[in-house]
This record gives structure tokens, C-alpha cells and sequence, in this order.
């Protein structure tokens, strides 16, 4: 594809989906300016490499994964700079899930971070923001089934990351 073709392929997924995306990663980053600044990278960096898509990818899975790498890059800041995070600071470095056990919240954050958009969405409004699935599937397009799955699954990977 050439560079005009790829600059409006980014430029449509950019009107149709921007807001959204800084709504979505707002929750992650606790307020909307560090969502909005991740956006705003992953669509300068789309722009810059736009030789790397090709004409088989899907336009949304290949801007998800540069800002996926936007999102990591900025917690990796966030935590190496001793910013607080969604009020808590690096000198308070856990947080406490299901009341069992204590882990790392750096950890813990980077491994929403690997997690698809929505499903960082729901497990973000559960452990940071208190919600119950039942509280959360009035928020979001998911199932009520698939948001116990992604809640349980991730639960599971905590664990095991963890040995717990």
C-alpha cells in the first residue's frame, strides 16, 4: 500500500475510534490526560512506521498493538518515575486481591497491560475500581459469562505468576 493509502486508513480508524480508546485506557491510567497522551503516541507511531502494515493486516489489531506498546512504555515511566497510579504511589507498592494474598502492583499492572483492551477494561474496573462482575456488565458490551471467564482467567494467571 502506499503512504496516502495508509495515512487514511489511520486517519479514518483515528475519527471512529480515538475517543473511545482514550475512554477505555482512562481507566488504566486512573485519569484521562495519560490516556489521551498513549492515543496520541500510538497514532504518531502509526504514522511514522506506516511501512510496517501490509495489505493482509487488519487495521485495528495493527494500531492495538502500537498502542499496547504505547500503554506499556507509559506504566514503565509511570512506575520508574515514582508517580502515583490511580492514588497509590511506588512507596506503596501492593495492593490486595480477594483478600488471600499480596502482590506487586507494578507486576500486577503489567500484566493487565498484556491483556486485549476490553478485557484490561473489565479487570481495571474490578481491581482498581472495586466493581463486581455484576456491577461491571452494565458498563461494558460483554456478556455477564464472559466477564466472570476474563475475571477468572486472569485471577488464574495472577496466581500462577505469582505461585500462589
Amino acid at each position: 500500500m502506499t503512504r496516502e493509502q495508509v495515512y487514511g486508513l489511520i486517519e479514518q480508524h483515528y475519527r471512529k475510534r480515538h475517543s473511545m480508546l482514550v475512554s477505555t485506557y482512562a481507566s488504566s491510567f486512573g485519569n484521562k490526560d495519560d490516556a489521551e497522551e498513549s492515543v496520541q503516541e500510538a497514532y504518531t507511531r502509526a504514522l511514522t512506521y506506516w511501512h510496517t502494515f501490509k495489505d493482509n493486516m487488519s487495521i485495528d489489531n495493527w494500531i492495538g498493538s502500537i498502542l499496547d506498546n504505547c500503554n506499556r512504555d507509559k506504566w514503565r515511566d509511570k512506575i520508574n518515575d515514582g508517580m502515583k497510579v490511580d492514588g497509590l504511589s511506588q512507596d506503596e507498592p501492593s495492593i490486595r486481591m480477594e483478600g488471600e494474598f499480596t502482590v506487586e502492583l507494578a507486576e500486577v499492572r503489567e500484566m493487565v497491560l498484556d491483556e486485549k483492551p476490553d478485557n484490561q477494561t473489565i479487570i481495571n474496573l474490578h481491581l482498581f475500581d472495586g466493581l463486581t462482575a455484576t456491577e461491571i456488565e452494565g458498563m461494558v458490551p460483554n456478556k455477564r459469562q464472559s466477564i466472570w471467564r476474563v475475571l477468572r482467567q486472569f485471577d488464574e494467571r495472577v496466581k500462577k505468576r505469582f505461585k500462589l
